[in-house]
């Protein structure tokens, strides 16, 4: 809509963002997200009218959920948040490594990959930063502030968990694209991009794949996943 003026655009991002707030409250970053995705046009009509809509929509829902629904007073007090500088650095490098599969804590004690794999993670953590340094013009940097900017209320708990990373992982995937996107378009490396992406998506669902495994019989609190399992939801 903000591109093109498509007014079928507009009503299915309204009803998504709408879906979205409704289903997780991390919906309520959509608006500066928005912003990402416009710019530099976030100061033409459309991108303003977006961008200003979704603003009002998660502030209000943001007002009702902390002051009129108040959750957080039921919750134990690990889950209070903390702003300090320290807690939100040590948790979005945490995060990060997260995203790249690569296991960190007791939250993903259960991600058991082999050394080898492990390897190739890191390798995939490093390509992704020295891509967004080497292909500056590309659209990498906005996958980057994709993953903080959605990243920044989780980031803010002692309890810190990997299905924290819904809406984060949006912008890796956003990431790695224009990255690989970039690499093929310099046509003297365009097949090497295409062996990158296939060795580093095959290394990503393997890590998955093992992990989820490993997770199902040893999860990060202490039981299988079929232990854990409340009867009431899943008789």
């Amino acid at each position: 809509y903000v591109r093109h003026g498509s007014r079928p655009a507009l009503a299915l991002g309204s009803l998504f963002f709408i879906l979205a707030i409704l289903t997780r409250e991390i919906g309520v970053m959509v608006p500066p997200l928005v912003l990402l995705l416009s710019w530099p046009a976030v100061f033409e009509k459309r991108a303003v009218g977006a961008i200003g809509a979704t603003g009002l929509g998660a502030a209000a829902f943001t007002y009702v959920y902390l002051f009129v629904m108040h959750p957080l007073r039921y919750q134990p007090a690990g889950y209070t948040s903390d702003w300090h500088i320290s807690n939100m650095a040590r948790n979005l490098w945490m995060e990060f490594r997260w995203a790249f599969g690569i296991g960190v804590g007791a939250e993903t004690a259960g991600w058991q990959s082999p050394d080898g794999i492990k390897v190739l993670l890191w390798i995939c953590l490093v390509a992704a930063v020295a891509g967004a340094f080497a292909f500056r013009q590309s659209a990498a940097w906005r996958g980057a502030a994709w993953f903080c900017v959605s990243s920044i209320p989780a980031l803010s708990t002692h309890r810190l968990l990997p299905h924290h990373l819904y809406l984060p992982l949006m912008g890796i995937a956003l990431w790695l694209a224009a990255i690989l996107a970039a690499w093929r378009a310099r046509s003297r490396v365009s097949r090497y991009a295409t062996y990158a992406a296939t060795a580093a998506l095959a290394c990503i669902f393997a890590t998955a794949a093992i992990g989820a495994g490993f997770d199902a019989v040893n999860s990060w609190v202490g039981r299988s996943s079929w232990e854990t399992r409340l009867p009431m939801l899943y008789s």
